[in-house]
């Protein structure tokens, strides 16, 4: 029998808000709990590198072998061998002896918990059910592995793989126990995304930054320009976004504002004193545009406030939120956020860019590669090979050309946009191609693409130049 989120989503919120812990083990949890503390920094290394919430790793390896750190997270079998219980034969790859982290790394995406998205309590204690199995729930049994130690289970165990024993009672602590100790002690907050209040962002201007003029000379373009003076290209775009709406497209004899160091005569105020902030931690997993979204702001504003490389761990600022209220990020659900367009954010995040000069960055090489032309210079157009990389990457067949033209007949074309669909459009001298991200008025959409700005980059873009939005069919996946 299977079970979805769906169905099971209420039950847990409604469980885990009820979840009273058993009098007298309170001190139990609080060590365990305290243990799970004392190896945070392991388990935040794997939710650096895969998006699972540290603590959703702690308590999983506190069930499956006690915090052993020379065990198998899959099942507690020990790192000398391979695994031996279900699932067995694990890791595949590699030979034993094995480390725990690369053991932990194939047992949570063996479970394809790097592709889960949804990190609210219902969706922690799913997984959680999940990786155990929903076998207790055929047995009419609340499951130990969640419950133990609170007042929703009192007996009934898998003592073996496939053996019940309906009198035994767990002498572990259950997992969502666990974590509610930990909210009762303010270790985590598990709060549902629900509305909160935000303070108003101003759009973030240039108060009180001096400014220097530079009339556009024939063969420049941004990146060569913010060169010149030091300083990164899309700062240099954000300080002239009215005259230049796309960073791709400026010509010779335009006047250009380069802003520089310093106050502003008679101003102390930073570029973005004007707007209220405060500091979050950027994980892996998360979502540049899910971020903007949820602290309600464009994801441009977000990169007004960050003009710097974003990568997981880097601190970074979003609007202020008012006192008390917690916004836990998670990313959005796979149904809603396709894979192609999660790939292509990664490079965002990334900031892949050309290589001033006579160097050529390999990661765009690389997308070179996928296509027919395989050029060996990042300073060939590269639109058309990063949306292919990306379709590559997320399983899907791309157009195999390096020409953005090409995806004009490629999978299905769609009367309307949808989050993350192909964009073809013209611009001035060819054609350009990407992926869109949302309506930002009524004349213009945003677009994700490499090749803009000679970089990965998110733009605005003209809906007139749109020729058409493309979408892939169930045949173009691998």
């Amino acid at each position: 029998m299977r079970f979805s989120f769906e169905e099971l989503r209420d039950e847990y919120q409604s469980d885990f808000d009820d979840c009273k812990i058993n009098p007298g083990e309170e001190d139990a949890l609080d060590e365990i709990i305290a243990r799970m503390e004392e190896s945070q920094a392991r388990y935040q290394k794997l939710e650096d590198r895969l998006g699972i919430p540290w603590y959703f790793i702690g308590v999983v390896h506190y069930r499956e072998s006690d915090m052993d750190f020379d065990r198998h997270l899959h099942n507690g079998n020990p790192l000398t061998g391979r695994t031996v219980n279900v699932p067995p034969g694990r890791p595949i790859k590699g030979r034993p002896p094995f480390t725990w982290e690369e053991s932990a790394e194939d047992a949570l995406k063996l479970q394809d918990l790097d592709q889960w998205t949804t990190w609210d309590t219902p969706g922690l204690l799913f997984r959680l059910e999940k990786y155990n199995g929903f076998g207790y729930r055929k047995r009419e049994t609340p499951s130990p592995y969640l419950w133990s130690f609170s007042n929703h289970y009192d007996s009934g165990k898998y003592v073996g793989d496939g053996i019940f024993d309906p009198n035994f009672q767990d002498q572990q602590a259950g997992t969502a126990t666990i974590l509610r100790r930990m909210v009762d002690l303010g270790k985590i907050n598990l709060t549902a995304l629900s509305g909160p209040q935000l303070t108003t962002v101003p759009p973030v201007t240039a108060t009180g930054v001096r400014h220097k003029k530079y009339v556009v000379k024939s063969g420049d373009t941004l990146s060569k320009i913010a060169k010149k003076f030091h300083m990164d290209w899309k700062e240099l775009w954000q300080a002239n976004r009215e005259a230049v709406p796309n960073p791709n497209l400026i010509k010779a004899g335009m006047k250009l504002t380069i802003p520089t160091q310093g106050p502003a005569e008679g101003k102390e105020e930073s570029a973005t004193a004007s707007c209220p902030t405060m500091d979050i931690i950027f994980r892996a997993g998360y979502s540049f545009t899910q971020i903007a979204s949820v602290y309600g702001i464009s994801p441009q504003d977000l990169l007004r406030l960050n003009p710097d490389l974003i990568k997981p761990g880097t601190v970074i600022k979003v609007p202020k939120v008012q006192e008390g209220v917690s916004i836990p990020l998670t990313r959005l659900p796979i149904t809603q956020e396709p894979i192609w367009l999660q790939i292509a954010e990664r490079e965002l995040e990334t900031g892949v860019e050309e290589v001033p000069g006579a160097g050529d960055n390999p990661r765009i090489l690389e997308y070179h590669s996928t296509t027919t032309l395989d050029a060996k210079k990042d300073s060939v157009p590269w639109c058309s090979s990063f949306v292919n990389w990306c379709m590559t990457e997320a399983g899907y067949q791309g157009t195999d050309s390096a020409a953005a033209i090409s995806w004009d007949k490629w999978g299905e074309k769609l009367d309307e946009p949808r989050y993350g669909c192909i964009v073809v459009s013209t611009r001035p001298g060819g054609n350009h191609v990407g992926f869109y991200l949302e309506d930002m008025n009524e004349d213009a959409i945003s677009l994700l693409g490499g090749n803009q700005g000679n970089a990965v980059s998110i733009i605005d873009w003209w809906k007139e130049d749109v020729i058409s939005y493309r979408w892939p069919k169930e045949s173009d996946r691998y």
